[in-house]
């Protein structure tokens, strides 16, 4: 059965569907020992030779983690500074895992760490309005009527951000805790928010993707997702 390369490529880990189609235009796979540049063409991974950068592609066990990442810790495979990475968390899993999405250095919490291409293609492109759900911790005691601002979206930077869920879990003339889920991911997009609404962020940490909650997963450690966390993923 003949399917799009791109999505072999992310079948194999190479990366997201999205970063395979730049590889593909970059002159980086061979089919059949010729180079190709268009990321639709249709494949045969059992019959045809698909290289990467020379290597056969071979298929990969494929793995689901969560982790609750720490302060201080960034998203990225490569960092030239030598600072602390997420996947530094996995590192005794027999995979090149990369995160779906990303998390600021100063946010805590869930993130999926992953392998499958596909799979994080589908939770993280714009269309699918994936909820994640964010507990912030800001100075002062907040409004109502700024939360109500965020349910039906505020401007930013000329930009109106997409409604969200927000609610207040306590508050007072110091300190406010508000749990907010978004269905965009915009860089410092909760930051940016609450700025405009006259807040300062103290403190913000993840607690649930699309259903998959944090739970009781300690900063710093790992597990593996379940069949049927997978799935409720998927199912978006």
């Amino acid at each position: 059965m003949k399917i799009r390369l791109q999505k072999v490529l992310a079948d194999a880990g190479i990366a997201s569907r999205r970063t395979c189609d730049k590889l593909i235009d970059e002159g980086l796979v061979k089919v059949n020992n010729q180079v190709v540049t268009t990321p639709g063409l249709r494949v045969n991974p059992e019959k045809d030779r698909i290289t990467y950068k020379g290597k056969s592609l071979k298929p990969e066990k494929k793995f689901y983690v969560m982790v609750n990442k720490p302060r201080g810790y960034i998203c990225t495979n490569y960092d030239e500074k030598g600072r602390r990475r997420t996947i530094d968390i996995v590192k005794d899993i027999p995979a090149r895992l990369y995160t779906v999405g990303r998390l600021d250095w100063d946010v805590e919490g869930l993130i999926i760490l992953t392998n499958d291409g596909d799979f994080a293609y589908k939770l993280t492109h714009p269309k699918h309005h994936v909820p994640k759900t964010y507990v912030v911790k800001i100075k002062g005691a907040i409004e109502s009527k700024h939360v109500a601002k965020i349910f039906s979206g505020i401007y930013v930077d000329g930009r109106r951000t997409q409604p969200a869920k927000a609610e207040i879990l306590k508050t007072s003339r110091q300190i406010s805790h508000v749990r907010l889920t978004l269905f965009e991911g915009k860089k410092r997009e909760i930051k940016r928010m609450f700025f405009q609404l006259g807040y300062r962020v103290y403190h913000i940490k993840r607690i649930s993707i699309n259903g998959l909650k944090l739970g009781n997963l300690q900063p710093g450690r790992y597990r593996k997702l379940r069949d049927y966390e997978i799935k409720r993923l998927m199912r978006l």
